[in-house]
C-alpha cells in the first residue's frame, strides 16, 4: 500500500481525549492492556517497546489521570516509597538503564526497588514499569528483584507497521511545523528504516538542515539529507 493510500486512513486516533497518542496494530494490544489497569494481575504491569515508541508518553498519561508518581528507575531510592499512598500508581521508567550505573550504585538501587516491590505487594497500589527489550534479559544482578519482576504481566509495543510508520513521519514533521507532501512522504517511507528511532532521527536531520539553509521542505532537501546519512 502506498503512502498516498494510507494518508486517507491516518487521522490521529486519540485515546479518550489523550492527544498525540497514535494507535495501530503495532501498539493496540499493549495500549488496551494499559488502559484496563483495574485488571492488571496483582496490580502490576511491565510495558516494553523500542526506544521512542511512546512509553514515556503513556506513563505521563497514567500519572496525570491516576495521580501517579513517576521516576527513572536508575534514580530510584527509598524516599520514593514514602511519597505514595495506598492507592498510588507508581511508575518506574527505563528499567533497562540500571545497567548504566556503577556496580555499587546499581546494587543500592536494585535493593531499593526490591524493598519497594515487597512493601506494595498485595495492596491497592499499582506498579507500572517500562523498559526496552525482554525483561528477562535486563541486567539485573539482584536475584530477588529478578524473581519479583517475573511475576509481572508484560505488554509489548512493536516496531511500527505501515500505517503507524506513515503516521509517525507526518506527526514528527508536523511537530517541526514542516508540511510534507504525498510525493515526499512516499519517497521517505521507501528509504528510511522502519523504526521509531530512525523516524525521529531523520526528521530531526531534515529540520536542522532546513533551518540551517533557510529552505522549505522539498524533495531535493530530503535527498540531500539521505545522501549525507550515507556518507
Amino acid at each position: 500500500m502506498s503512502a498516498e493510500q494510507l494518508l486517507f486512513d491516518l487521522g490521529e486516533k486519540k485515546l479518550d481525549g489523550r492527544d498525540q497518542l497514535l494507535r495501530s496494530q503495532s501498539n493496540e494490544l499493549a495500549l488496551k492492556v494499559v488502559e484496563n489497569f483495574d485488571t492488571w494481575p496483582q496490580n502490576k504491569l511491565i510495558l516494553v517497546g523500542p526506544q521512542g515508541c511512546g512509553k514515556s508518553h503513556i506513563s505521563s498519561i497514567l500519572a496525570s489521570e491516576l495521580d501517579g508518581l513517576v521516576v527513572s528507575a536508575k534514580n530510584f531510592d527509598l524516599s520514593f516509597i514514602q511519597i505514595g499512598g495506598k492507592d498510588t500508581i507508581f511508575i518506574l521508567e527505563d528499567m533497562e538503564k540500571l545497567a548504566q550505573l556503577e556496580p555499587n550504585q546499581k546494587r543500592e538501587v536494585e535493593e531499593a526497588i526490591f524493598h519497594f516491590l515487597v512493601k506494595y505487594e498485595n495492596t491497592d497500589s499499582k506498579i507500572f514499569i517500562t523498559g526496552v527489550g525482554n525483561p528477562a534479559l535486563w541486567d539485573i544482578s539482584l536475584p530477588d528483584l529478578n524473581s519479583r519482576l517475573k511475576t509481572f504481566l508484560v505488554a509489548k509495543i512493536f516496531e511500527p507497521d505501515d500505517q503507524l510508520f506513515i503516521n509517525l513521519i507526518l506527526k514528527n514533521f508536523s511537530e517541526k511545523q514542516l508540511n510534507v507532501s504525498p510525493d515526499i512522504l512516499t519517497f521517505i517511507s521507501a528509504r528510511i528504516e522502519r523504526t521509531y528511532a530512525s523516524i525521529r532521527s531523520f526528521v530531526n536531520k531534515v529540520d536542522a538542515k532546513a533551518l540551517r539553509h533557510k529552505r522549505k521542505l522539498t524533495l531535493d532537501l530530503v535527498k540531500s539529507v539521505l545522501k549525507d546519512s550515507d556518507k
